[in-house]
């Protein structure tokens, strides 16, 4: 049964630079707003927005700063197995080593080192933690966890509210199957939402801040069956990319409103 969110209050910067107060619901039905093709690259790993016209994507190899139209604006070269944006627009990406920031001068600095295996990354625009999705191929385990921006654990996500594991690796016809985890993002109520790729229920898992679960956001009857990576733009539009697509579609969730 899906999780209905109460009405927030919540603070906005407007576009004039003052502060409104606004009210943020969550939609009964997401609508299905548009399509982006990203003719660059042939199947979409990442993605993550700066703005509403403007965010990063990455194909194999390839790292791409497009504009709402597909189009390539730059092309860094750097190694990753992640990538996300800060609360100041900057990239941040994950690599073997931990999480890096791509500067505005093409200067790559370390944020922070961790010794287990980075498979996404996730900057929250609000307080600039970081969310990674980790994985242990020994134990067959994943999990979802919170960062501060100097590396700190703040919460470990691993359990729904009845104690079952949200995400795991398992064996499936010779081949591995990742369930849940592979994108994760938050948006302006502070939740988290985090793709399931599993066979028999895949979708968008939608989290509370804290880590416990609160519906499907996404399902198959929204044409979802391999999701792979999420993000919500700056006027809270949610961004789905698939497995085995350079297609990004755009989904209104949230209900935004000045009070």
């Amino acid at each position: 049964m899906r999780a209905v969110r109460p009405a927030k209050k919540m603070m906005e910067q407007s576009a004039r630079g003052k502060r409104v107060v606004c009210l943020v619901t969550l939609l009964r039905s997401v609508i299905q707003m548009s399509t982006i093709t990203i003719s660059d690259v042939k199947e979409i790993n990442y993605f993550s927005c700066e703005s509403s016209d403007r965010f990063w994507v990455s194909g194999e190899t390839e790292l791409l700063n497009v504009d709402s139209r597909g189009n390539v604006l730059r092309r860094p070269k750097v190694g990753f197995s992640g990538i996300s944006t800060n609360t100041d627009g900057e990239l941040l990406f994950s690599d073997t080593i931990g999480v890096k920031k791509l500067e505005s001068n093409g200067i790559i600095t370390t944020l922070f080192a961790i010794d287990e295996s980075i498979w996404c990354i996730h900057s929250s625009r609000i307080n600039g933690d970081i969310l990674l999705g980790l994985r242990n191929t020994t134990l067959r385990t994943s999990k979802v966890t919170r960062y501060d921006v100097t590396g700190q654990k703040i919460l470990d996500i691993e359990e729904d509210n009845q104690g079952v594991k949200l995400y795991a690796i398992t064996k499936l016809h010779h081949r591995e199957q990742e369930r849940g985890y592979l994108g994760i993002c938050t948006d302006i109520l502070r939740n988290v939402l985090v793709c399931n790729s599993s066979f028999s229920d895949p979708g968008v898992h939608l989290l509370d801040q804290d880590g416990q679960f609160l519906s499907m956001l996404l399902t198959k009857e929204h044409n979802v069956q391999f999701p792979k990576a999420v993000c919500v733009d700056d006027k809270h539009n949610l961004y789905l990319g698939q497995y085995g697509s350079n297609i990004i579609t755009v989904y209104k969730y949230l209900q935004v409103s000045e009070n």
